[in-house]
């Protein structure tokens, strides 16, 4: 759905036991090949489409490339907002472009965690 929209995500698995922040928007880091960088991410069900499956995507801000089957850290920095529907798609990319936006200021000037 993301690359639809123009925001392709990593839909991350959580492993049995992992506990996760409430269901919203988040500026995020992600590890991935090796290296931490900034995303903004979701926890939700994509009410917008309808969805009823939980599901965790984070949009890795500045990264091209393919990441299906790596496995990759999240991690949760600052809730930007709750998960909303939204009437139609050009309002949800408009409300995803300030969502980006927030994590790209957010976290231009933080360090990426320490090792998890």
């Amino acid at each position: 759905m993301g690359w639809r929209l123009g925001f392709p995500t990593a839909n991350v698995g959580v492993e049995p036991g992992k506990c996760l922040p409430e269901m919203g928007i988040y500026s995020t880091w992600i590890r991935a090949r090796g290296d931490w960088l900034p995303a903004a991410s979701s926890i939700g069900y994509r009410p917008t489409f309808g969805g009823d499956r939980l599901t965790v995507e984070a949009h890795l801000l500045g990264f091209e490339g393919d990441l299906y089957g790596e496995r990759v850290r999240l991690a949760f920095i600052h809730r930007l907002r709750e998960e909303r529907w939204y009437p139609d798609e050009a309002a949800l990319i408009a409300q995803m472009r300030l969502d980006v936006a927030e994590t790209r200021q957010g976290l231009e000037k933080a360090e990426p965690p320490a090792e998890l």
